[in-house]
């Protein structure tokens, strides 16, 4: 399944190597705009050439010496979202059961690059499971504060449990994202910040500031610099009377790493409002955590989508469609300085699943695989419900039998031809028919980058 343990420094390289692939699309566009002619736009054809040798030249060494810095980019220039970030998932029942992650990659075609769980306060990290999935995947980490007062962390009362996770992490080395007190802003929180401080495990927000900065500063100062702090917050923070300011509670920015929003869309019913995009669900927040840091790169630490065909939780909708919403969200070349998507794959509040049905499978299935082949295809909103899907025929079965189906870092976009590639995964295909049989059909970042929500939802899987 994996390709091998990755450093942290292959996972800057990669991330760098998507950065540059997206300033040599702008390039070409640019160039592209102005009328040039692709014989100038080769190296050492004419003056012109040789002048886009030494650019190239130029960035090619800035990246392999370690300088290439992350310059955000506007929405005009982006490439589309999905193929500028790193993918990866909660995935329900990992990380304690080791299938489950695997699992999850075969029905995808694609390996996570980042995973995320929740840990329960009083639990060492980083441990074992850390150390299992973090050879090949950026950890993400959620820690559930219930237990904790924000005034007991200055008075010391927390250290010695502390000092097990620095020793840990000192030991790890490796980078590891830790999101404390997450969705603090909302109003379900046990932990939220509020003036009078009441909430069972918070305080005000003063003293939030505190006990994050404490947090920060404990493993910072003692040579933990692998660990990277997440100031994680709702989109939407529930009621708007009773949410929490995020700008009240904001620990400045020297204390923070990554900003992280969670935020879903739970469809249409009485209790939890209307089916929203993407960008209706993270727009407002998005602005506000990057007014607030000016350089921070922005992570969506939870994401989902109800399926509109089922009742779960939420009554049928046929008037929308989730493959759909994940075509317009992985199509978006706006929120220049996200660099990650963690989603939440697990049956909970609302199907939220990446393989609610076969059509929303091959929706993001096509999308993972297109990262790999730069081949865009336009996503075709199926015409048969969920429960309707029976295979009836072999040439369903999504499975290879020639190699030329396996998809190597080395093809170029014009030789993948197989055909039973995800684009070519139809809405009649069920979901126990779109699995690959064999890991050579996993597309792995080596092989291609190495080339409001509104309302109250439980923070944590139950």
């Amino acid at each position: 399944m994996y390709t091998g343990p990755t450093t942290s420094m292959t996972r800057r390289a990669t991330g760098r190597m998507i950065y540059l692939r997206a300033a040599l699309v702008n390039l070409r566009s640019r160039r592209s705009a102005r009328g040039g002619d692709r014989s100038t736009m080769s190296f050492g054809h004419g003056s012109r050439g040789g002048r886009n040798r030494i650019v190239y030249s130029l960035v090619a060494g800035l990246l392999v010496g370690g300088f290439l810095q992350m310059q955000p980019l506007s929405a005009d220039s982006a490439p589309p979202l999905l193929s500028r970030v790193q993918f990866g998932s909660f995935v329900d029942g990992a990380p304690w059961d080791r299938n489950a992650v695997p699992a999850l990659e075969r029905e995808l075609g694609s390996e996570l690059e980042a995973l995320s769980w929740f840990l329960p306060w009083g639990e060492v990290w980083p441990d074992d499971n850390v150390s299992y999935y973090g050879a090949s995947k950026q950890i993400l980490l959620a820690l559930d504060m219930k237990g904790t007062r924000f005034s007991q962390f200055g008075a010391h009362k927390y250290d010695q449990y502390l000092e097990q996770c620095l020793q840990a992490a000192l030991s790890y080395g490796h980078d590891i994202y830790i999101r404390p007190w997450p969705e603090m802003n909302g109003d379900w929180a046990s932990y939220q910040p509020t003036p009078d401080g009441s909430k069972a495990n918070g305080g005000t927000p003063e003293q939030f500031i505190d006990a994050w900065q404490y947090l920060v500063t404990y493993f910072r100062s003692r040579g933990a610099t692998n660990v990277k702090w997440v100031f994680s917050v709702d989109a939407s923070g529930g009621d708007p009377t009773t949410a929490t300011p995020v700008g009240s509670i904001w620990p400045g920015a020297e204390y923070v790493d990554v900003l992280g929003i969670d935020g879903y869309n739970w469809g249409q019913d009485d209790d939890w409002g209307t089916w929203r995009s993407f960008t209706e669900i993270f727009e407002s927040m998005y602005e506000v955590l990057t007014s607030l840091h000016k350089t921070a790169p922005v992570w969506i630490t939870e994401f989902g989508s109800k399926e509109p065909q089922v009742d779960d939780n939420s009554p049928v909708d046929s008037s929308h469609d989730k493959g759909e919403w994940f075509d317009d969200a992985f199509s978006l070349r706006t929120f220049p300085r996200l660099t990650a998507l963690i989603y939440f794959h697990a049956k909970k509040e609302r199907d939220w699943r990446l393989d609610s049905s076969p059509a929303v499978l091959a929706s993001v299935r096509r999308h993972l695989a297109e990262r790999l082949t730069g081949q865009s295809t336009p996503y075709v909103t199926p015409t048969t419900s969920a429960q309707n899907v029976t295979p009836t025929t072999s040439a369903q079965n999504v499975t290879p039998t020639t190699s030329a189906q396996n998809v190597t870092a080395t093809t170029s976009a014009q030789n993948v031809t197989a055909t039973t590639s995800a684009q070519n995964v139809t809405p009649t295909t069920s979901a126990q028919n779109v699995t690959p049989t064999t890991s050579a059909q996993i597309f792995t970042p080596a092989s291609w980058a190495q080339r409001h929500r509104t309302g109250r939802r439980l923070v944590f899987p139950l």
